[in-house]
This record gives C-alpha cells, structure tokens and sequence, in this order.
C-alpha cells in the first residue's frame, strides 16, 4: 500500500503539467537553420513552390480552388506565402481570410499529397520534406474550415 501511495505522489505532478498542456495551440519557427542549408537555398525553395503549384492545379482534387478563377497573379502570391511560412514561421495576414479560402480536412490532406510530389520532384530529401510539411500548420488551421 505505501508504495502505491508513493508512486501516485510522484505521477500527479506529471499528470497535472499534461493536463494543462493538452490545450496549448502549438506553434511552429519555420524550417529550422540546419534543414534550411540542407535544402539547398532559397532558390530551391522557389523551386519546391513553383512545383507545389504545377501539382495542385494539376489535381482535379482542389484545383477549382486554388485557380482562383485564372487569376495567376493570385496564385503566385499564395505560392510566396506559403513559402514565407515554410521559411519563416509567419506571414502578414491568415491566409485562409486572406485568400477566402475553406477547405475539407480531405482537400487539405490532398494539398499535402501534392507538397510530397514537389518534393520529389525538386529531389528534396524526404526527412526535410516532413519539416516543410510540418511547416504548413499554421496553413491547415486558417484554412480548413469544413
């Protein structure tokens, strides 16, 4: 019984600190230094963005939302945006007000789906591929509204 008692003494201050943090919204710095160098530059991000994009007006999937009705003007400025939030953490407005945009989790995981092509395809190393996905959360949660 009383090393019950100790051992219940000593989780409950762990289980407290979980509890509290289990609401904490979590934030993330943008591609970390290291990754970043190994990507290559920013010349390479440009080139995993303009990828991104050939991918996703290319998918039948979410194409319709992300042509912004032909606007390529548009569609560059998200494309710059969302290399700003890889590189840098944040960006001056929500992206998701900002480009009217209302995704289903499935049109945002496709999105994702497409972010690995470009990838690929720009030949970037799959566990840098994973921090620049990772990267796209602030994205998911101003965008994915349905």
């Amino acid at each position: 019984m009383n090393r019950t008692l100790k051992t219940l003494t000593l989780l409950a201050p762990a289980a407290l600190l979980l509890a509290a943090t289990a609401h904490a919204e979590v934030t993330y710095g943008g591609v970390p230094a290291d990754a970043y160098n190994r990507f290559g530059s920013k010349a390479a991000m440009d080139v995993w963005a303009q990828d991104l994009n050939y991918y996703v007006q290319g998918d039948n999937r979410i194409n319709r939302i992300f042509g912004f009705n032909g606007d390529t003007a548009r569609q560059k400025a998200l494309q710059d945006d969302l290399e700003t939030l890889v590189l840098t953490g944040t960006v001056d407005q929500d992206l998701g007000t900002k480009y009217g945009l209302s995704l289903t989790k499935t049109e945002y995981n496709a999105v994702i789906e497409n972010a690995y092509l470009a990838c690929e395809a720009s030949h970037t190393r799959y566990h840098v591929c994973n921090r620049i996905v990772a990267a796209l959360a602030p994205f998911e949660r101003s965008a994915v509204k349905r």
